[in-house]
């Protein structure tokens, strides 16, 4: 009977969201997009960001490792 609360538990979540983004004002932004907003998130993520954004990724680089590690074992 699993499958059949899971089929009504995703119509549920399909009807909700319909719901949701049809009624809800979303406002618009009165901002202006920036112009080039992709050249410098790279920027600053090869200059001001560069310790960070290496350590995140050594930091999930080990967490994948340990993760296959712990699924190995498993087996």
């Amino acid at each position: 009977q699993w499958w059949m609360v899971a089929i009504v538990s995703g119509l549920l979540f399909i009807v909700l969201a319909f719901v949701i983004i049809r009624q809800v004002q979303w406002p618009l932004s009165g901002a202006a997009p920036a112009e080039d907003s992709i050249a410098l998130l790279g920027q600053n993520l090869m200059s001001t960001y560069a310790l960070p954004f290496e350590a995140a990724s050594v930091l999930l680089l080990v967490a994948l490792v340990g993760a296959i590690i712990i699924a190995r074992e498993r087996e």
